[in-house]
């Protein structure tokens, strides 16, 4: 848990410039805790339940016209439901508010802590959404 809460209030801090003036905002790792690990618990699942149905059903055909796979497919879906395009003033609003982190934030934080995301999308360890420390709960 205290990974998780180090994590959210380290890693995720944005800079915008406001009336001219530069501010840094960041996640408060305490305050989004709960959230933040029951979001890591989820996407295991999800990851674990397409896993286990591919294997006893055998796979799937990939779906015309689109170069990802089914995995891939599936955490791409996972990131869209949290698409947002925030001003500013609600990305602050949110972080003194909401024991959510704002929508970016909380889907990089729970792809960057997900073991599987490097080999379903390629993507090299000790890079951002595949760092070599990794947070987990269970």
């Amino acid at each position: 848990m205290k990974c998780v809460s180090n994590q959210f209030s380290n890693a995720f801090r944005t800079e915008y410039s406001i009336n001219g003036t530069s501010i840094v905002l960041k996640v408060d790792g305490e305050l989004t805790l709960n959230e933040n690990v029951a979001d890591l618990g989820a996407i295991k699942a999800i990851v674990a339940t397409q896993t286990r149905m591919a294997r006893e059903r055998g796979p799937a055909p990939n779906l015309p016209g689109l170069n990802y796979t089914h995995e891939q497919i599936m955490l791409i879906n996972a990131a869209q439901a949290y698409c947002a395009l925030i001003t500013p003033q609600a990305y602050a609003l949110i972080l003194g508010m909401d024991e959510h982190a704002p929508p970016h934030d909380r889907v990089n934080g729970f792809m960057m802590n997900l073991p599987d995301y490097g080999r379903i999308f390629n993507c090299p360890a000790g890079t951002r959404l595949n760092p070599k420390s990794k947070c987990s709960v269970w």
